[in-house]
């Protein structure tokens, strides 16, 4: 299962190389486990709120240490780079989890940006619950839409 739970893939050998734009798209020990072989890069709104969600996600991964769900979040936090260029995050990557706000011209703004920056086998994924999938593609070229997932 992928960081933001909603679909399973294999994914090779490697571990895989995962966009995550916005912090919110980490929730969970369950997400934080799922995220040890990945390696993660963080966007947010600004290079400020790219500081909080980095902040945010270390004081929610050392509170389920203390619980004990998940072990050292050291190695965890280590896979994640917090950036505020989507161009230089999204090259290389295997999936991309859009996790904004339920706005249809940003997400779908977001959309084509990731698009012509992430290789053309990348996955999309968004989190909308209210936006149909096939609206969001629609901003993505022909060739990526059936890799736009929800």
């Amino acid at each position: 299962m992928l960081p933001n739970g909603s679909i399973h893939a294999n994914v090779s050998e490697r571990p895989a190389e995962v966009e995550v734009i916005d912090r919110d798209a980490i929730r969970g020990p369950e997400h934080a486990k799922r995220l040890r072989r990945s390696k993660v890069t963080l966007r947010d709104l600004d290079d400020s709120a790219t500081a909080r969600g980095m902040e945010s996600i270390r004081k929610s991964l050392e509170k389920f240490a203390s619980k004990g769900t998940i072990d050292d979040p050291a190695p965890i936090l280590a896979r994640i780079t917090p950036t505020g260029d989507i161009a230089a995050a999204a090259a290389g990557i295997d999936l991309a989890v859009e996790a904004i706000i339920e706005d249809e011209a940003a997400k779908r703004a977001l959309f084509a940006a990731l698009d012509a920056a992430a290789p053309p086998a990348a996955i999309l994924a968004t989190n909308t619950s209210s936006i149909p999938i096939g609206r969001l593609a629609e901003a993505v070229a022909p060739a990526r839409r059936p890799r736009v997932v929800g």
